[in-house]
Order: C-alpha cells, then structure tokens, then sequence
C-alpha cells in the first residue's frame, strides 16, 4: 500500500508550492536541474503532515518525491503514462523541455492558472464554439462553474491557495496521527485528497486544462497498482461491469392495503440499494486483486469501469470471481438482477497515447458473460432448480419471494434501511466488508456468501478493518465520496404530495418526471475526439477526461438537484445523467424547466447537451408502478423527436424551448379562470377541440371544423375585449398548427387542473 500511496501524494507538491511558501534547501535533492520544485514541495509536505508512527518518513518521502530523479521507480513510470492524457508526448523521458518547466516556475502562470470546465472541451459539432468557464478554487463540497476570468494578481492567487492548503494540510495532519498502518492511512487521506485537490489544475503550462491534480493522482496511483504486482507484457485490464435489471427491480412491488404505506420507502431504498450494491461489486473485484479507490474508474447508475493488473492467471481468476457473483445475485434476486462483465488487454503506451473508447470498442473487448446468456453457467449445473420451494405466502411487497410474514426478508430489509439510515442521516459511512465470519453490531446486509454491506451513522469509525473499503454519502471523512440525492423532506409520502396544493386548489394528482440527459453514448465516445478540435496533439479523450465528465455530470444530478427540488418532491432516483422525482401535478413543468435552465447554466451553455423528459399525471391510488412505466415511454418519446431536447406529457411531446413560454400561458389562463375573465366551461370547450383533432389523423382539417364553434362560445362568453381578441388570435386561424395545438393543449389542462375546487369534481 505505500506504493500506491505514494503514486497519489507524488504531485501534492504542486499544490503547496502555489501557496508562495518558500523551499528549503534540503528537498533540492528532490528537484531536477534547478526545476521540477514541486517535487521538493511533495517531500515537505509529506515530511511536515504526515506523522507516520510505524514506518520512518524517509520511506515515503523517497518513493514519493523522486520520480523526477528516479529513472527506474514504480512512481516515475505511473506518472508518465498517466501524464499522457493532457502532455505532448508520453513517450518522451520529460513530459516538457526543462526550460519550459523552469519558464514556467519563474514566471507565476503556474499559480494564477485554474482548470477550465471540462464541458468547454466538448463538442460533438464540427464548427461548435463553447463559452469559456472557470473552476472557482474551493473544496469539491463547494464545486462551481464560473464565467470569471481567472485572476492575474500572483499574491491574490497565492492567498486563495494558502487558505485552501491550510484548511487541507490540517485535516491530513490530525488524520495521521494514532494511524497504525499504511493501509489505515490510505482509506483516510484519500477523501481529503479528492475534497480539495479536484478543482485545481494538474498541468498549468498548457493553454487550456480540464484535468484536475485529483485526477492525475489517482489514475497515477491506479496504475502503480497494477505494475507493482507481477503483470504480462500488457499489464492494465480495463474492466467493465453493468448491472442490469435496474428499473424492473427498484419498481417491481406490489400496492395493496398491507403495502400502500411503505411503497415510497421501498422504492427510494431500493434505488439507494442498487447503487451501493454496484459499489459493493467493484470493491469484490478490487479487494480480489489487493488494489483500492484509485483503481476504480468510476461507479455511478449500476455500471462502471475498473483497472485491473493483468496477472499471470488473470482469466482464469477473474472468470471465478465473476461467476461467483452472477451466482450469488441469482440466489439472492432470483434472477431479477444480474451483472454483464467485459474486459480490454491494454499496454501503458496504449492507455497513455489512445483514445480510451477506441481501447474498450467491441472489437476489442472480451466478454465474459453476455444479456442473451445470463446465468448460463449457473443454468448448466447439476442441482439447478428452476422453481424455487416454497414456504408461507408470497411477499405482499415484491410478489417474489415467500415468507411466513406479510413482507418478505428482503424487503423488511429495505423497509429498515430506509427508517434506520436514509430517513433519519444525511451523511453516513458504508463499509464493504468480504470476511464472512466477522460479526458487525451496526446495521448491515449480508450479500450472499461475498460478503456485507454495513452502515456506520457517526463520522469516524472506533476500528478500520483491513478488509474493507469504505464509502463516505455525502460526506469525506473515510474512503472513497459520493454524493446521495435525498428528498429534503425525507418522510414524505405519495399522499403528502397529492396534499401539496397551489393557493389551495387543484386537482390531487400527482406527476412522475423521468429525465436524463440525451446522447450522452455519443458524447462520451465523440465530445473529446481529436476530429472535433484544432491538431493539438493533447486533444484526445482520456480517462481523466471521462472520469471528469462522468464525475461532473454526477454532482449535478446527486448535489445540485436536491437544491432544486426543494421540500414538495420526492426524489426516487437522481445520479449519473438521469432522475426520477414525483411531485404534485401544478409544480411538475415549472420543475422540469427548472432543472433544465440550471443544467444549462451548470454546463455553460454547452449546445452538446439536453435533458429531455418524460411526465406521466396520475392519481395517488394508482399504482405507482405503472405512473413510472407511463414516464419512461413518455421519456422515449420525447428521445424519438428529432433534435431530442423535448419534453412529453398527455401525449404531447414539445421542445424544451416552449417550457417558459407555456407556464406563462398557463399562469395566464389560471388567472383569467380566477377573475371570472372566462368560465372552466369555456376554457373545456377548447381544450376538447384540441384534444378530439390531435386523436384524428387529420388534425388540422379535424380543427378546423370546431372552428366556428369555439369563435361563437369566445364571442357570447368572453366580455373582456382585450382577452377576447388575444383568444382569436390563438385559436381561430387557418395558419395554427399540429405544434401550437400540442402546446396549447398542455397550457388549457394544466390550468384547469390547478384551478378547480372542491364544487367542481363532478366535472
């Protein structure tokens, strides 16, 4: 482990010598020809922070910081491949000439540069322009996009950079002290590393830089990983993994008398379960091969990418573990979930040179299970049994497993997650723990025979195990970070919201919103290819870059979200690139449009990405299963639109660009409603115009027929001249279109929803 912990502290210099702290004599050894100070920085900050009470320093200091003097070392080879997604040449001996590095020392650029947004870099258009943003230094907690040019005060800098070092070098400081082992060390300055090294700059000689010193880190502590073991000629394996099943799964529960209650937290801790048990997956691969956080690429949505060593055995080992897992999931999930595993043989010139999607193309991948063969292999043993033997009923929640009580282990099991642990912490610590026989007194799940997955509610742990690995929600006190997106009001119920009127009136209905962001495949396969950019040799897409992307678009849809959202809605699911939120009816497309302006903001107006979304509006008492599957076709519908970015509700699939402009005209008719300016009746008659053309073939000739109806009911209901010419002007013309009915249909139903009271539900 000191290796791998070395590799992640090797460029902690650079962050230090941005604070302006002079160096003393002493770490030149560590500096390469009057350069290369960071270096020299990296041996002081590990001599003066890191209290190492059972190793001398000197050990982790040399291994550390000499891999600019070090021609051979571990450090010094990681370092060069991983350098290679944002330097010139990774075959070259330096990544640039000395009198560039010494140029760049000198001169203070070093200090006032800050990282671009990595969504400037991406453009899936040949002539795209993107806006050019900023990372405001500050703690990942704290991450924000900013369109403000970068300071060119050298001691302003050096002040933003002390108080973010100070804060830092004090928590790495009390975090080593008592520590008894590398590994120990390891799992509690990696999230400190990840907190405040994520918003500045690895490479600050380069005009334009969207990888952060974190990322550099960690894939350099990744791959020194995996060549301190012993490897074949091509030692990296970039290992995929995708759960699939997701959506079946989270919503496969039964809503009856005994059910209807805990529906809501079942769902949401379902949702929570699929994700950390795709965590839980990694680290059992992980753990197999004695590598740690760095090696795993990313994990977000129930799939992810590791680096693995390719070993002597690799095949034969990894085969094992996988089929171990498919094995134990069936058992567990019957079936419901599953894991698809694939694998591409790298070498280091390939990882630090190659487009990463040109590495893990299909061509070049090899799988070792496949979706049309799932549980082949546990199909062809002997004593596999088709049909499970029962015993008591069937589970009143899932319908799946047989209990003698109304719900079944595993959803009790659920049910107790969501009132020990979700409902009650925002921030808490999962372990994943592979030893079967260790006993745990806090709240835990058993996987099977892998092992389990256990929750501690206080923010330090008495005892870290040596066989665990560790996942800080919403918090970076221990292992590797992530944020969680929980309902603000985390008690609240399908019923709560159907409640939740505007100014006390309203239907009681309730909406589902499923969005995620479109093209996201291409993006990621295409946004950062050389093709789309100018000739730069370091324009190519990389795994710090994707890591980067897929990390940033995370935070939005788990961190920034929950701000959005506010207390009326009930978060299901939000992580990755998608979401699913129930909310009441009235707040549904101000909600939608309100995540869209944001992620628009967050992303700097980059024309490469869009939400589109899919509402479905139902009533309480229906199943809420079915409202989801309603979304997502919704959803497909709104992804089957030309230029996607669109929205779909009651049928109707509308650009995104029409969102504003239609809560305005439903505020409009809302309050022509409540002034009596036009009858419920009058504005029905409309609506059912529109609504019996768009069910027609022929809309538009179908329209036209109602045409001299709805001018007589305007002319002998409406006594406002004003609005009764605007409503001429929207509804009785012979240009109006199938788009303009769509949307007027959606402004005529929301206003009638949000209007009606109590007298008039026999409508």
């Amino acid at each position: 482990m000191r290796t791998t912990l070395a590799a992640l502290l090797h460029d902690i210099g650079k962050f230090y010598q941005r604070t302006g702290i002079s160096l003393e004599k002493q770490y030149y050894r560590y500096t390469k020809n009057n350069g290369y100070y960071h270096a020299g920085y990296t041996a002081k900050f590990i001599e003066e922070y890191i209290k190492l009470a059972f190793d001398q320093p000197f050990n982790l200091i040399n291994e550390s910081a000499s891999h600019h003097i070090d021609s051979e070392g571990i450090v010094k080879i990681s370092d060069i491949i991983s350098s290679g997604h944002d330097r010139k040449d990774a075959s070259r001996k330096d990544y640039f000439s000395e009198d560039t590095e010494k140029q760049a020392e000198t001169n203070g650029n070093y200090k006032i540069k800050r990282m671009n947004s990595i969504f400037d870099e991406i453009k899936t258009e040949e002539h795209q322009v993107n806006n050019q943003s900023f990372i405001e230094l500050n703690t990942y907690d704290k991450y924000k996009i900013s369109n403000k040019l970068e300071t060119t005060n050298v001691a302003k800098s050096e002040e933003e950079y002390d108080i973010l070092f100070k804060e830092f070098s004090n928590r790495v400081l009390n975090c080593s002290l008592n520590t008894k082992t590398y590994i120990e060390l390891h799992h509690k300055i990696y999230p400190i590393i990840k907190e405040y090294t994520t918003t500045i700059p690895a490479n600050t000689i380069s005009d334009f830089t969207t990888v952060s010193l974190f990322d550099h880190l960690k894939l350099t502590a990744a791959i020194a990983s995996c060549i301190r073991q012993e490897t074949k000629e091509k030692p990296f394996i970039l290992f995929d993994y995708d759960v699939s099943g997701i959506q079946s799964f989270i919503y496969q529960i039964t809503e009856g008398d005994k059910s209807k209650e805990k529906i809501s937290k079942s769902l949401r801790t379902r949702s929570f379960y699929v994700n950390i048990l795709a965590d839980f997956i990694a680290y059992y691969i992980i753990n197999a091969f004695d590598i740690s956080y760095e090696n795993v690429l990313y994990s977000s949505s129930g799939r992810g990418r590791l680096l693995l060593p390719n070993t002597n055995k690799f095949i034969e080992k990894i085969t094992t573990i996988c089929h171990k897992i498919e094995e134990e999931l069936y058992n567990l999930h019957k079936g419901k979930l599953s894991v698809i595993f694939s694998y591409s043989v790298v070498d280091g010139n390939e990882l630090a040179k190659s487009n990463l999607s040109d590495l893990v193309s299909m061509d070049k991948k090899e799988n070792i299970n496949n979706k049309k063969q799932k549980f082949i292999h546990i199909i062809d043993k002997t004593n596999f049994d088709f049909v499970e033997k029962t015993h008591g009923k069937l589970c009143n929640m899932c319908n799946i497993h047989f209990s003698d009580d109304v719900f079944c282990s595993f959803c009790n099991d659920m049910i107790q997650l969501n009132d020990l642990i979700i409902a009650k912490f925002n921030q808490f610590i999962v372990e994943f723990n592979f030893d079967m026989n260790q006993k745990f007194k806090e709240y835990s799940l058993k996987i099977g025979n892998l092992g389990h997955i256990i929750f501690h509610t206080t923010s330090t742990i008495d005892k870290i195990n040596d066989n665990s690995y560790y996942l800080s929600i919403n918090g970076n006190n221990l292992g590797e970070t992530k944020y969680y997106a929980k309902s603000v009001n985390a008690n609240i119920s399908f019923t709560d919201i159907a409640n939740i009127k505007k100014n006390n009136l309203g239907d009681d209905k309730i909406a589902v919103i499923k969005m995620d962001v479109d093209n996201l495949g291409y993006i990621f396969m295409q946004g950062l290819k050389k093709k789309n950019k100018s000739k730069n040799e370091t324009d190519k897409e990389t795994i710090s870059k994707l890591l980067t992307l897929s990390r940033t678009l995370d935070y939005f849809f788990t961190k920034k979200l929950v701000d959005i959202c506010g207390e009326n809605v009930y978060i299901n699911y939000a992580g990755g690139d998608d979401l699913v939120i129930v909310c009441p009816c009235w707040q549904s497309l101000e909600l939608v449009s309100k995540i869209n302006e944001s992620f628009k903001r967050f992303i700097n107006d980059n024309l490469s990405f869009h939400i589109s979304a899919g509402i479905d509006l139902f009533d309480s008492v229906t199943p809420i299963r079915y409202a989801i599957t309603r979304a997502e076709e919704n959803l497909a519908s709104s992804k089957e639109c030309r230029g996607k970015n669109c929205f779909t509700v009651m049928e109707c699939t509308i650009k995104n660009d029409k969102l504003l402009l239609i809560l305005n005209e439903i505020d409009k008719y809302e309050k022509a409603i409540l002034s009596k300016k036009i009858s419920r009746s009058g504005i029905f008659d409309i609506y059912n115009a529109i609504f019996e053309s768009l069910n027609d073939k022929q809309t538009i000739i179908r329209y036209m027929k109602y045409i001299p109806h709805i001018s007589y009911s305007i002319e002998r209901n409406i006594l406002d001249y004003d609005f009764k010419e605007e409503l001429k002007k929207t509804f009785i013309h012979l240009q109006i279109n199938e788009e303009t009915l769509k949307m007027y249909k959606v402004v005529l139903a929301y206003a009638l929803m949000n209007t009606r009271k109590e007298s008039d539900n026999n409508e």
